[in-house]
This record gives C-alpha cells, sequence and structure tokens, in this order.
C-alpha cells in the first residue's frame, strides 16, 4: 500500500520514481510535456457552486427563515460535496494549505484559497451560514439527528474547546512540515469515499452513532474550521434573529435549540445577584491579568520540552535519523523500530551529500521545537481567556442566538410563537 501511495504521489509531483540512465552516445531526452489537467475545472466548478449554495444558505437564513429550505440545501451539499466530490477540496482541509503557503512558501492553489476564503467572508457578513447547510461534515450530523440529549454546560464548554486546541496542533504540523494532520485524520472523509482504515471507518460510524442523540459532536468539540467560524462569528455584520419581531421570552427557541447555542436571560443589573458576579469577574479579570504571563510562559517551556520529540516525526528528520542508523549497521532504531529500507533507496535517488540532509534535518527540527513552544504559550493564553469568556456575563432581557455557537440550522424558527413581520395580523 506504502509503494502504491508513493507512486502516485510521485506522478502528482511530476518527480521520477528512477532517475534516467546516462547514455554515452550523446542521446538526449524528448520534452516531456504535460495535457492540462480536467481536474482544475471541477474545482472551479466546485467554486461556483459554494458561492452559490452560500448565497442560497444566507437568503434562507436570514430572509426566507425556512428549515425546510435548509434541509434541502443540506441535501444537495451532502450529495455534492461529499459524495459525488468525495470531500475534496474541504475548507476544513484549506486551512492546512493557507498556512503552509504562508509559512513554508508551499503553492497554494486558486480553488483551494476560494474554499478556504468564501466561508469565511460569508461568516463576517451573514454569520455561520456555511454550517447551515453547505458544509457536507455537518450536514451529515444534522440529518441523522433524531432525539437531541442536552448536554450539560459545563461539558459542553469543557469540550468545547477542544477545536481550538485541534485548530493550533493542525497549524503547527502544517507550518513546519510534519503533515496535515486534518486531512489524515478526519472520519467523513472515509464515509464520503465508502473505503478506508478500519480504525477511521470505525470512529466516523462512531460520531454518526453519537449524532443520532447529539446535536453535530463534531462540529462542535472537533472541527477545526468551526474554531475559525466561531471567532469570525463574533464580528459578524449580520446575527440570526430569532423572532422577526419582539421577542415575548417564551423559552421555546431555548428548548428546541439541540447546540446550546441560545443564551439564556440575566438577571437585572441591579440584583443582588447580579452585582455579586460583576464584584467576581472583576476580581478573577486581575488574577488572570497575572496568571496569563505565566501560564504563557509555561506552556512556552513545556512546548520545547515536548518538542524533540515531535520533530521526530518530521520526514526529515526520520529519514537523517534512519540512514545514520544503516550507516552504523544498526538493524533498528534507538525506539526499536526497525530500519525503513525503502525509506533509504529514496533518500539514495536524492543524490545529496549526507551532510546536507544532516543540515536540513536539524533546521527542520528548530523549526518544529520553535513551533511547539509558540504552541505552548498559545495554550497557556487560550487558558486563561477560555475561563474569562465561561465567566463573563453579557446582559440580555431576550433570547439571543449566540454568534459564535449559533449554526443557523433554523430549528428555533418553526417553534417561535411571533408571527412572521411580512405577514399581515388577521383581522
Amino acid at each position: 500500500m506504502q509503494k502504491r501511495l508513493n507512486f502516485f504521489g510521485a506522478v502528482a509531483t511530476g518527480t521520477k520514481l528512477f532517475p534516467p540512465p546516462d547514455f554515452e552516445s550523446g542521446y538526449t531526452f524528448p520534452v516531456e510535456q504535460m495535457a492540462p489537467s480536467p481536474g482544475d475545472w471541477w474545482v472551479w466548478l466546485d467554486g461556483g457552486l459554494l458561492l452559490v449554495a452560500l448565497a442560497v444558505a444566507a437568503w434562507l437564513v436570514h430572509r426566507r427563515r425556512s428549515r425546510r429550505g435548509l434541509v434541502a440545501l443540506a441535501i444537495a451539499s451532502l450529495l455534492w460535496f461529499g459524495f459525488v466530490r468525495e470531500g475534496c477540496v474541504c475548507s476544513i482541509g484549506a486551512l492546512q494549505n493557507v498556512t503552509a503557503s504562508l509559512v513554508a512558501g508551499a503553492t497554494l492553489p486558486a480553488g483551494v484559497l476560494v474554499f478556504f476564503v468564501l466561508p469565511l467572508a460569508f461568516v463576517l457578513l451573514f454569520g455561520r451560514v456555511f454550517c447551515a447547510g453547505v458544509c457536507p461534515l455537518g450536514a451529515v450530523q444534522e440529518l441523522v439527528l433524531v432525539r437531541s440529549t442536552r448536554v450539560p454546560r459545563w461539558l459542553d464548554s469543557l469540550l468545547g474547546s477542544l477545536p481550538y486546541i485541534y485548530l493550533a496542533v493542525a497549524v503547527l504540523f502544517a507550518a513546519t512540515g510534519l503533515g496535515f494532520l486534518v486531512c489524515r485524520y478526519d472520519p467523513f472523509v472515509r464515509i464520503f469515499r465508502l473505503s478506508g482504515e478500519m480504525h477511521m471507518l470505525i470512529v466516523a460510524g462512531a460520531f454518526v452513532l453519537l449524532s443520532l442523540f447529539v446535536g453535530r459532536p463534531f462540529c462542535r468539540w472537533l472541527c477545526p474550521y468551526g474554531a475559525l467560524l466561531a471567532i469570525l462569528g463574533l464580528l459578524a455584520r449580520r446575527e440570526v434573529r430569532i423572532p422577526p419581531g419582539e421577542c415575548v421570552n417564551c423559552h421555546l427557541c431555548r428548548n428546541s435549540c439541540p447546540y446550546g447555542a441560545i443564551r439564556p436571560l440575566t438577571e437585572a443589573e441591579d440584583s443582588t445577584q447580579a452585582r455579586a458576579h460583576h464584584r467576581f469577574e472583576r476580581a478573577l479579570l486581575l488574577v488572570m491579568i497575572v496568571a496569563g504571563p505565566l501560564f504563557a510562559y509555561g506552556g512556552f517551556q513545556l512546548g520545547v520540552t515536548v518538542g524533540p520529540a515531535l520533530a521526530k516525526l518530521h520526514p526529515t528528520v526520520e529519514m537523517e535519523r534512519h540512514v545514520r542508523a544503516a550507516e552504523a549497521g544498526k538493524q533498528e532504531l534507538e525506539s526499536g523500530l526497525p530500519v525503513d529500507e525503502e525509506l533509504l533507496v529514496g533518500y539514495g535517488r536524492r543524490h545529496e551529500p549526507r551532510s546536507v540532509l544532516a543540515a536540513e534535518a536539524a533546521v527542520a527540527a528548530r523549526r518544529v521545537v520553535t513551533g511547539a513552544g509558540i504552541l505552548g504559550a498559545f495554550l497557556g493564553l487560550f487558558l486563561v481567556l477560555r475561563v474569562l469568556a465561561l465567566v463573563r456575563r453579557w446582559p440580555q432581557k431576550e433570547y439571543i442566538a449566540s454568534p459564535s455557537a449559533c449554526v443557523a440550522c433554523g430549528r428555533c424558527y418553526a417553534d417561535c410563537p411571533v408571527p412572521l413581520a411580512n405577514e399581515e395580523e388577521p383581522a
């Protein structure tokens, strides 16, 4: 299997599996000409369909306020972007391509950039309409939900921190050349392609089963692109409005939301409980201002400590370890793993001095260690900010959908008793 993947990877990148022979007769090889790839047209077609789907989703959420329309759009998106296009190009995985392009100078196809940017642009204008009925991963979970089980708020908040951590780790892997973590461990791609490793198929099945009773567990607790959308959702120009008119605070919309995205009402500002909570918030803020730099420094040191072990996962560092072990006549590495003979054959085709490989491995290892330190500092600060965000209460006098957590599914529209603004009142 690995040899087959290496073969097709070499064909896709234009590299030669075997060096051409050297002829003494002065023979020159013909110039290779590559025909245009038809896949490029598919990417642009997908980009156009993505734009149309996002526009339709925004119209259904804010203008038409149609739950049925969003379900129909989700089915269409699942069929096309999921099963027909097999989940590729994917907006979730595109963030890794963008990271590798910005940090390491990797080539970034225009179609991939479109899939990354368009949903982010729409979330700034209309909220998370991409999640509403365009993302095939979200559509799978939305369509199979049978009976929602309300998750305790403390557990939902705890698990809700994982997407931001996953996002940071995925960015580290893409920026340092460790690999595209999201694409490697995306369980839903296995569903779309109806194939994959057995353990990933089991994970995919587990997510689908969990989605029967819990609203969008992957989107809420693991999706790294969802973390980006949640952050930008706070800046959305137009948020999801539950009642089209004046809210009567009936509580029905909050009961209908399976994602815990509708904020509860807060106490009056002059109440004893509200004043006590404000004092607690101010005291906690002062503590976190002092503790923030300490957490960041501690996270940086932890990252630097873990960095060397993480660097061993880098392909260049791994190759250098195997070459060094082979030169020493060892059959296995220090970790007890056998020396990879196929990897050594690939290194032999590079025709590079041993010192060049050692220098490249040292640079790659330093980059990983530095990135791990930065990741640790970020996670330390994130912990502080997360605690503050969970404690902070925003005063509100009516039920409001959180712009960061609301996926604009439209479930609350049908349960709202306030008549639509464009309908005439009965005589």
